[in-house]
C-alpha cells in the first residue's frame, strides 16, 4: 500500500502506521478488512535540502545585521529546521554563538543588534538546514562590521 502525506503532515519516518480495524479492504469487497501496521518509510527520492542564505558582506556600525535563510530549499513540502552559527575570529564569538544558538529551529531569518557586533571584525557565519528525513546541507559566509557607515544601494526595480 502506498499512503501519500500532503503539506505539514506530522508523521516522520519511522512513526508507527496502523489500518484501522474494519475499514480497509479491495475495492470489490472480495477479501477479509485489513488489519495490519507498519513503520512509515522514506520514499525511494527525497529531495536533498540547499542552505541558501541572503545576507550583505559588510554591515555598518550602527546598522543591525539581518541573515535570512528563506530562500532554502528541499523541506519536501514541509519546514526545514535552521541552525545558525559563527566560526572562529571575532573577539565576541562567545557572545554571538549563544545569541544564535538560543534560536527556535524554525527561524528562518536572524536579527543581530549593533551592540552584539564589534567594528572592524569580520564574522564567519553558517547556516545548517534539515529536512524531515535528516538530510543536512551547510552554507558558510562571512559579513564585515565597519565602524562607519555601509552606504545601502536598493535593488533595482523594473
Amino acid at each position: 500500500m502506498r499512503v501519500a502525506l500532503g503539506r505539514n503532515a506530522s508523521a516522520a519516518p519511522g512513526t508507527p502506521l496502523a489500518v484501522r480495524p474494519g475499514v480497509l479492504r479491495t475495492k470489490s469487497r472480495a477479501s477479509r478488512f485489513a488489519n495490519s501496521s507498519a513503520a512509515l518509510r522514506l520514499p525511494a527520492r527525497v529531495p536533498p535540502p540547499e542552505a541558501v542564505v541572503s545576507a550583505p558582506t559588510r554591515v555598518g556600525g550602527c546598522d543591525a545585521l539581518t541573515l535570512d535563510g528563506s530562500p532554502s530549499l528541499g523541506g519536501g513540502g514541509r519546514p526545514l529546521a535552521f541552525r545558525w552559527g559563527v566560526g572562529p575570529g571575532p573577539a565576541n564569538r562567545a557572545a554571538v554563538a549563544a545569541l544564535l544558538a538560543s534560536l527556535p529551529p524554525d527561524q528562518r531569518a536572524v536579527s543581530l543588534p549593533p551592540a552584539a557586533l564589534l567594528d572592524g571584525t569580520v564574522y564567519p557565519f553558517a547556516l545548517r538546514v534539515r529536512n524531515f528525513a535528516g538530510a543536512e546541507a551547510t552554507t558558510a559566509f562571512a559579513v564585515a562590521r565597519e565602524a562607519a557607515p555601509v552606504p545601502l544601494v536598493p535593488p533595482p526595480s523594473y
